[in-house]
């Protein structure tokens, strides 16, 4: 089944017959600017999701052995999340935010739209013909992959490689896809023609998800339409642990005194709990773990640029370059695998309890290591990483971690985890 037509394309329709009405209404062949019909895109190379879903590219029925090129479109407008974050804004969990933050509704708060829908639905025109079918496309083609008026006819005439097209974004490089996912699942200032994206303390705090992104895991959960190579799970963990640390660093320098950018257990933990000992120095509650994390401090360890980009005081902006440009040379130089075991070795949690955070990205970090291998069959394993998933899983109807923090025992079985997929 073409799932696109659950929601049928009468924009281009629609749109028309709203500027019919617009002439017909305006026998004053000069009328007032104030009567001016509302401007297009602010982005003139978006053209919608319209563009790649015909039945000849990538709108076609997915065949039984899978989903490929000519139904990719299909497959996510079905199955992906993606394509409904824009409907996230006008359900109950989308209301009540809004409400909470008092600046009216979801789909209209440039906060939301920045990462809900297109980037360029920010400074649309929402009474412009085509705008709402433009918002309600969610996280569409163009997002991700650019937008399409640059390059849309080279793409459909060029050879194999269909990233040839100038001006598309080269998601199949692990870097370009990290920089890309990153910018709303971690935030990044605004710049490049991107608004700026950035859940703060006041969103959380009125009911958004805090934001706890790792690439590889991120992208293996999704429906892919694309097909994703056997050995990119190292590959996307590098470049994921770089690019969260580099936007994180990007929104630090842009608003240093944000409190999302803090370690939330440092302040929201039980006053008697000693398994939260989560200060700086001279006592201030300690900076956010997750995106700088204790994997990529290891990783980096034999890289003096990145090391120092690391370092206390270092210039957040340079510190965020330093990091892309090391995962770029580990991409080139084809060490990803070897640079995440090296993490998992310089960061094993064995004989200490670690902070959720950190428990959560080591367990994330050994399911893309045991990817990178070859994922073998052991029972073992298997049972091991069953039992961890349990101890870290988040319970329903939380949106963080509840009950006890991690302890010793759960630190060991993660370094005996690291133990067994290395043998």
């Amino acid at each position: 089944m073409n799932t696109f037509r659950r929601r049928p394309r009468t924009w281009g329709v629609l749109a028309a017959a709203a500027v019919a009405t617009l002439v017909v209404a305006r026998p004053d062949p000069a009328p007032a600017p104030a009567a001016d019909p509302p401007s297009p895109l602010s982005l003139p190379a978006v053209v919608g999701s319209a563009g790649c879903t015909t039945a000849g590219c990538h709108g076609g029925p997915v065949p039984a052995a899978g989903v490929h090129s000519p139904s990719a479109a299909t497959h996510w407008f079905d199955h992906d999340p993606h394509a409904r974050a824009y409907d996230a804004l006008l359900g109950t969990a989308g209301r009540k935010i809004a409400a909470a933050l008092g600046s009216g509704p979801a789909e209209f708060d440039p906060r939301c739209l920045a990462c809900h829908a297109h980037p360029a639905a920010v400074a649309d025109d929402p009474r412009r013909p085509g705008a709402v079918a433009f918002r309600r496309e969610g996280v569409g083609c163009e997002s991700c992959h650019g937008a399409a008026g640059v390059w849309l006819g080279p793409h459909t005439a060029a050879g194999p490689d269909r990233y040839a097209a100038p001006g598309m974004t080269r998601l199949n490089n692990p870097s370009v896809r990290a920089g890309v996912c990153a910018g709303c699942h971690v935030g990044a200032p605004a710049g490049g023609g991107s608004p700026l994206r950035d859940v703060t303390h006041e969103m959380i705090a009125a009911g958004h998800p805090r934001l706890a992104f790792e690439l590889a895991s991120a992208c293996d959960a999704l429906p892919r339409h694309w097909a994703e190579p056997t050995d990119r799970a190292a590959r996307l963990w590098v470049a994921g642990q770089a690019w969260a640390a580099a936007h994180a660093l990007r929104l630090a320098a842009a608003h240093p005194t944000e409190f999302a950018r803090l370690d939330c257990a440092a302040c929201h933990h039980a006053l008697g709990d000693a398994g939260y000992p989560r200060r700086g120095p001279g006592g201030r509650p300690a900076v956010d773990r997750w995106n700088v994390s204790d994997l990529l401090r290891a990783a980096v360890a034999d890289d003096p640029p990145a090391r120092a980009a690391l370092a206390p005081g270092a210039d957040r902006s340079e510190a965020a370059e330093a990091l892309a440009g090391w995962a770029e040379g580990v991409e080139r130089g084809g060490r990803a695998e070897a640079v995440l075991k090296a993490a998992l070795a310089g960061a094993a949690p064995a004989g200490n309890a670690p902070a959720w955070d950190a428990a959560a990205q080591y367990f994330l970090a050994l399911r893309a290591y045991r990817q990178a291998r070859g994922d073998r069959p052991d029972p073992e394993a298997d049972a091991g990483f069953a039992a961890v998933r349990g101890r870290l899983q988040i319970r329903p109807g939380f949106q963080s971690p509840s009950g006890s923090p991690p302890d010793v025992a759960l630190g060991g079985r993660l370094a005996a985890l690291f133990r067994r997929l290395e043998r």
